[in-house]
Formats: C-alpha cells, sequence, structure tokens
C-alpha cells in the first residue's frame, strides 16, 4: 500500500509542472506572435523563444517568489530529479539523430 501512496503523492506536483510546461508553450507563441504582430519577425516565422525556455524562466520564477506547498513539493522533486533529466537526455538523443541524418550517416 506505500507504493501507492507514493505515486498518488507525485500527482499535485506533477501536475502542477504540466501546467508550467503549458504555460510556457502558451506564452512562447504569445511572444512569436507579438513579434509578427509588430513586424519584427517575417510574416510565416516561426517564435524565436523556445517553450521549454519560458517554462524554465517560469519555474525559476515561481519557485523562487512562491512558497512551494508540501502537497507538490514531492512531485516537482521528481519532475526535477528525473523527468527533466530524461527530457534533456532525449532532447539530446533527437539532436544527435538528426545532425547524424544530415551528415548521411544512413
Amino acid at each position: 500500500m506505500a507504493k501507492s501512496s507514493t505515486v498518488y503523492s507525485l500527482v499535485p506536483g506533477l501536475v502542477l509542472c504540466a501546467l508550467v510546461m503549458v504555460m510556457g508553450i502558451l506564452g512562447a507563441e504569445g511572444v512569436g506572435y507579438l513579434l509578427l504582430a509588430t513586424g519584427v519577425l517575417a510574416e510565416g516565422s516561426a517564435s524565436p523563444i523556445s517553450g521549454i525556455f519560458v517554462a524554465i524562466i517560469l519555474g525559476i520564477l515561481i519557485r523562487n517568489f512562491l512558497p512551494l506547498p508540501d502537497t507538490v513539493a514531492y512531485g516537482v522533486g521528481f519532475a526535477v530529479q528525473y523527468a527533466l533529466r530524461a527530457g534533456i537526455i532525449l532532447l539530446g538523443f533527437r539532436l544527435s539523430l538528426t545532425e547524424a541524418v544530415k551528415l548521411g550517416v544512413w
């Protein structure tokens, strides 16, 4: 029974991390639309700001300026320790694989 309670204690923190991720993606798109509307970017250009970058900045701001309730601390810690590291590794793998294909390894 202890394992299921541990899994359930992860959920609030993981939901908070997912919300920050979605806010980061939407924030990056918003910056892109703003830059298009002001004429800084050419028509049809993608946002120069990554959703990952915005999510990281939001996470830093939330963590430093808002108290983290105990109910979400365990899930956020898990996300930082395991999910974020796994995501960085997978992102690096994707970039490496893309570069290898561009270079004609296969």
